[in-house]
């Protein structure tokens, strides 16, 4: 007689392959929870349940065992006999619920759309067209306002389980992150690219989990580093203070004066700030004074960039001597002595002319359009004036 075999029992730890367990005949059978396929009684081994997820489903191979039980809840939802195989009808009337959650979805209506305006709609062109025979089966088509929730919130859950697992399985190179171009300055789109790595640094600290390259190991231990986080946060500051900057002296109504004014009060700013940084107080740097961890080494690291950016301030803008700003403001009442020798006297002819005096009165913002931020604004005291000689002829001409 032969030696009875020993039965295979369900494991809860099966649940991380894909199965489940029902009972047929009072025997244990494994079930998949992706395909709702029942096995033989001889396949409860972690082997061959293993084999059928690599088989059967090799790009779920990587998931978790809480994607798993996610899986096993919608397959309790769906109606099964006591086999665990799937009545026909019952399948395809399940297929519909989707099918209509997912056009309700898409068409953003209210969820009880498919049970108010749907199957109404739908039984009676089935009845019409078919017959009432055929019409009642669409009773089984489950479309409450809570199922259709149910089933929009299964698909966006499926949906997301996806798309991160195809980021950690896929090679590094795959993927390109998309960065903001929001102006031709460069200097002023690298200042929005870090503000963006900044902004997604848990996201980006997946990204590169996902990779076990040597180059991605590196990034990751930056983001996961809290010090080289807080300093980023200062970077992130300061480059949105200069991008503020940047913008406010361009454009066609920048001028000359405008610019002159803004740059000096930057530049008031950066000394207060690093009186202020000296003390501990970091309210004017949103990111920075959210970290807790900001240390002394950050501190005086800080106090001296922003020193250096005082100096380099001072050494790329020279400063514009008054007269050359009081000559451009207001040119009719500029001290003769202050201009060059050479075209003193066509400047006296220039200040005592009346015509072009009331004409520069109304058009003044003409002359400030002449002067616009980008030309050679800094040079000296003969080529600001004969800017403004030539403006005035070219008024008199039209007079």
């Amino acid at each position: 007689m032969e030696a009875q075999k020993k039965k295979r029992r369900y494991s809860e730890e099966y649940i991380r392959f894909g199965f489940i367990v029902i009972i047929k005949d009072g025997t244990e059978m494994p079930q998949c929870v992706i395909c709702a396929k029942v096995l033989s009684p001889a396949a409860m081994k972690p082997s061959l349940l293993q084999r059928h997820l690599h088989g059967c489903h090799q790009d779920l191979k990587g998931k978790d065992v809480d994607y798993f039980k996610r899986r096993e809840t919608m397959l309790n939802r769906s109606k099964l006999d006591h086999s665990g195989s799937f009545h026909q009808s019952n399948k395809a009337a399940l297929h519909a619920s989707y099918v209509v959650a997912l056009k309700i979805a898409q068409q953003k209506k209210p969820h009880s759309t498919g049970e108010t305006l749907v199957m109404p709609c739908t039984k009676e062109i089935v009845r019409i067209m078919l017959g009432e025979q055929h019409a009642k089966k669409l009773d089984t088509v489950p479309l409450s306002d809570n199922t259709v929730q149910r089933r929009i919130s299964d698909m966006s859950t499926d949906i997301k389980d996806q798309v991160v697992f195809e980021i950690k399985t896929a090679p590094l190179g795959i993927f390109a992150l998309q960065l903001d171009e929001t102006t031709d300055v460069r200097w002023l789109s690298r200042g929005n690219v870090v503000k963006r790595v900044f902004e997604l640094k848990d996201e980006l600290g997946l990204f590169f989990s996902c990779n076990d390259k040597k180059v991605t190991q590196v990034y990751l231990a930056k983001l996961n580093d809290p010090k080289w986080i807080t300093g980023h946060a200062y970077i992130v500051d300061i480059l949105s203070r200069l991008n503020i900057l940047n913008k406010s002296l361009q454009g066609a109504d920048a001028v000359v004066t405008d610019a002159v004014d803004k740059l000096k009060s930057f530049q008031m700013k950066l000394k207060l700030w690093e009186t202020k940084v000296k003390k501990g107080n970091f309210e004017m740097f949103e990111a920075l004074a959210e970290r807790q961890d900001i240390s002394d080494q950050l501190v005086n690291l800080i106090v001296d960039h922003l020193a250096s950016l005082q100096s380099e301030m001072k050494r790329y803008f020279p400063a514009v001597s008054e007269g050359i700003l009081k000559l451009i403001r207001d040119p009719f009442h500029t001290d003769v002595a202050s201009v060059n020798d050479e075209i003193q006297e066509e400047f006296i002819d220039f200040v005592n002319d009346s015509s072009a005096s009331d004409l520069f009165e109304k058009e003044s913002s003409l002359v400030r359009e002449v002067l616009f931020l980008g030309g050679p604004w800094s040079g000296e005291m003969t080529v600001v004036v004969l800017i403004v000689l030539v403006l005035v002829k070219d008024m008199r001409r039209s007079l």
